[in-house]
């Protein structure tokens, strides 16, 4: 919910994880998407981003290596394609807070790097360690659960940021097609039925906005009392001429036919 997404993001405060979280949240990226963004993709000037490639954990739980970090063993990871053939190159526009942000934080990272030094390998990552390296999807995974209970929020995952995004976009009155290619969703079919139950809503306020758009004379919509004594027509009784006599044309077919009584 929108109230319950502030009150998150105004708890991150300086936490080194606060930019990853709040481009996710504003973007609807994948945590592989983000976590494998280059600032070679990102325009500020033109306010969008590229995803070309996401960060994979090897499935293989045996591979862990020691973090130089903490004192956990992580997954080792990869570089790979988007998740759908259609979230590859997927431009993605971003609002301006999200734009002054990533500006921030590049400069932030620019002052880190210096003090660090070089790193064994430097992957241009717009969200990494303080040495260049890949931040592990499962630390960023655990860190925003922890982050979100701090926060006095009911149990959500991260994935959630990325459902809010599109839910957001959609109260906005976003159209669907718009909201599916941002998302990187394979078809259009998989956003209607992920979000179908925000869709009334929303089709509702287009009917609106559309039929706002069409120029009409004021009309009246004052209501007529019948005169005094008089009753309305019921609307079961025949259509009348003037001597009670049914309207020449609109006989009923039965008038034709001869009907039989019996004694019986």
């Amino acid at each position: 919910e929108p109230a319950e997404l502030g009150k998150f993001l105004d708890s991150l405060g300086g936490h080194r994880l606060a930019p990853l979280l709040e481009t996710i949240a504003a973007t609807g990226l994948r945590r592989g998407e983000a976590l494998g963004l280059r600032w070679d993709d990102v325009d500020l000037e033109r306010m969008v981003l590229t995803v070309r490639q996401q960060l994979l954990q090897v499935a293989d739980d045996t591979a862990r290596r020691p973090c130089p970090y903490c004192d956990q063993t992580h997954r080792q990871v990869a570089f790979g394609q988007p998740k759908t053939s259609s979230g590859e190159a997927r431009v993605v526009e971003l609002d301006s807070g999200t734009a002054g942000l990533l500006l921030g934080h590049r400069l932030r990272q620019d002052e880190e790097r210096e003090r660090w030094g070089e790193g064994d390998v430097e992957h241009g990552l717009v969200f990494a360690r303080e040495d260049g390296q890949p931040i592990p999807p499962d630390t960023v995974s655990k860190t925003f659960v922890e982050l979100a209970t701090a926060a006095g929020l009911r149990p959500i995952r991260l994935h959630d940021l990325r459902h809010g995004a599109a839910s957001l976009r959609l109260a906005a009155g976003v159209d669907i097609a718009v909201v599916s290619k941002q998302l990187g969703h394979s078809t259009i079919a998989l956003t209607v039925d992920t979000y179908s139950h925000l869709l009334d809503g929303v089709a509702r306020q287009a009917a609106e906005k559309a039929m706002a758009l069409v120029p009409r004379a004021p009309r009246d919509q004052s209501v007529t009392s019948p005169a005094s004594g008089s009753s309305p027509e019921d609307p079961d009784e025949p259509l009348t001429c003037g001597d009670g006599a049914p309207p020449s044309g609109l006989e009923p077919e039965t008038l034709r036919l001869t009907v039989a009584c019996s004694a019986n």
